[in-house]
């Protein structure tokens, strides 16, 4: 049977292909129910739905290795032509922002909203535009809510953290309750932050066979 799917909208928070060895299966499924069940389905774009990123991390690898050196190129790139088109963030019932990364340096909602797709990942963006696409991919929230501002996320040697205070600023300039991204793998599936402003999800389990989580 069908289940709730004609009944309830999902969104998916991105990084649908690498590190796992059913990528193909995963994006293909998932792509088959947008095209199935249109509007109940929303697929953002992950970090790793981009080819500098997943050429890296097994996609293009499993694609090769599932589908032959020739056509396995093709797919990968092909898939990686949609994932161009995937957009970056989503607001739910106009108060609740989700994305993959962070905010980071990103201040309004219409800073997203310019963003024209198909959009190409710059990993070190030299303008605003630019920049604010590797933020929504890339950033992370501080290690706790005692950290604030933002600072160079050192760990991904890309992009930035960002500090309670700058969730709090930007849900109220924006008039929004909530933001919703994924990025960072949390032990129990989820994770509060800034005094519950935002909210990290990871729905893969035992992450790569050793994350316990």
């Amino acid at each position: 049977g069908e289940g709730d799917i004609k009944k309830i909208n999902y969104l998916f928070l991105g990084d649908y292909v690498d590190r796992g060895k059913f990528s193909l299966e995963v994006i293909t499924l998932l792509l088959a129910l947008k095209l199935q069940y249109g509007p109940r389905i929303t697929l953002l774009r992950g970090n790793h739905e981009a080819a500098d990123t997943n050429i890296i991390y097994g996609f293009q690898e499993e694609c090769i290795e599932r589908l032959g050196k020739d056509d396995g190129e093709m797919v990968w790139l092909e898939f990686n032509q949609v994932f161009e088109h995937l957009p970056l963030a989503a607001v739910v019932e106009e108060r609740i922002l989700c994305i993959h990364g962070g905010i980071g340096r990103v201040e309004t909602l219409d800073e997203i909203k310019r963003i024209t797709r198909p959009v190409s990942i710059c990993l070190h963006p030299k303008n605003r535009a630019d920049r604010a696409v590797t933020d929504l991919l890339w950033s992370d929230p501080t290690q706790g809510d005692g950290e604030k501002g933002v600072k160079e996320n050192t760990s991904r040697g890309l992009s930035v953290v960002f500090g309670p205070d700058v969730v709090q600023r930007f849900c109220k300039r924006n008039d929004i309750d909530l933001i919703v991204r994924a990025h960072q793998v949390v032990e129990d599936g989820y994770e509060y932050f800034a005094n519950g402003h935002l909210i990290t999800i990871f729905s893969a389990t035992n992450y790569c066979g050793r994350g316990r989580n």
